[in-house]
């Protein structure tokens, strides 16, 4: 991240993908209700509706991520990055620590399908 004029900016190697229909599961803290995945990249993701005892963690934690299918069922390892308050709950940045291949691939598809989006949205 780099400061201009007192603010963050932030500086991405890796483009940003939006997901819908996402959501988290901690191993070892419990929630009382669903974090959501707001978007991924391939060293990192930002999840929304975040309780503080999550946002705050400063410690490798172990997430699953599920999607609408039951073969779209993650298991990473995140450290928080930043953090933003909205409302009662947090949005956070996590840098993925550890994460398979099959999430890897998730997201190289998931890319690919909003650069063809992209693509198909700017031709009209």
């Amino acid at each position: 991240m780099k400061y201009r004029d007192n603010k963050i900016t932030e500086k991405r190697d890796n483009e940003r993908v939006e997901l819908t229909g996402y959501l988290v599961k901690t191993i070892d803290i419990p929630l009382n209700s669903p974090v959501i995945v707001r978007d991924v990249s391939m060293e990192g993701l930002r999840l929304i509706r975040v309780p503080s005892k999550f946002a705050y963690r400063e410690s490798p934690t172990v997430i699953i991520v599920s999607g609408n299918r039951l073969s779209e069922c993650y298991k990473l390892t995140i450290m928080p990055c930043w953090r933003k308050k909205n409302a009662l709950y947090w949005d956070v940045g996590f840098y993925i620590y550890r994460a398979p291949v099959s999430w890897k691939r998730f997201v190289k598809i998931k890319k690919m399908q909003a650069k063809k989006n992209r693509g198909v949205l700017g031709s009209l």
